[in-house]
């Protein structure tokens, strides 16, 4: 029996998708921020209604997201309990996707190797074995920035920008690439309830 704390995220609970920048005030992108708006609205219909929100299978990262705001950025400091309800950040990932968080978290240690000057592996394997693409995984139409002093984005991670990947893709899954959807929820359950009801 759990004792305290959010309900762990099931599969199938509802994060939003990272939408690119170039696509979140678009046509073809129009409906996602629609339809967060949408369940926004009806969130707050519920809370006013004295329904729990228990039913909507959404997971403790979102509506942490939604709760303080917005997405997080590229933070990769370890969880506190003095940062409980800050932005989302790296080791929020794994919560909602186990997969690409715990390589989020692999690679964030590859790149503590190299500030520290150790080789960077990853589960034995080098940068190079692993023959990362520089863009998001799962996402190769969100157009992840080059690494700072570089004009265009490299082809491949490797040691001397795999912090600069760990820090984009952050932002795009948790920070930037949410935060259309965060917002328009937020303004959805505006329209029907105060946002202060989504305090903690």
């Amino acid at each position: 029996a759990r004792s305290g704390g959010p309900p762990p995220a099931l599969a199938g609970d509802l994060f939003p998708a990272p939408l690119p920048p170039v696509e979140a005030h678009t046509a073809r992108s129009a409906p996602v921020p629609s339809r967060f708006r949408t369940l926004g609205r009806l969130a707050g219909r519920a809370l006013l209604d004295g329904r729990l929100l228990a039913d909507l299978p959404a997971a403790p990262a979102f509506w942490r997201a939604v709760a303080t705001g917005g997405g997080g950025g590229n933070g990769t400091a370890a969880p506190s309990a003095a940062a409980a309800l800050g932005p989302l950040g790296l080791y929020d990932i794994r919560a909602f996707d186990p997969s690409l968080g715990a390589a989020l978290e692999g690679l964030a240690a590859a790149a503590d190797a190299v500030a520290a000057g150790r080789p960077a592996t990853v589960g034995g394997a080098t940068l190079a074995d692993l023959g990362l693409a520089w863009e998001v995984p799962g996402y190769p139409a969100y157009p992840l920035p080059p690494p700072p002093g570089s004009a265009s984005p490299p082809d491949a991670v490797d040691e001397a920008n795999v912090g600069a990947y760990v820090a984009a893709v952050v932002d795009a899954t948790v920070g930037a690439g949410i935060t259309p959807a965060v917002e328009a929820f937020r303004a959805g359950f505006a329209d029907a309830a105060p946002l202060a009801a989504l305090a903690p």
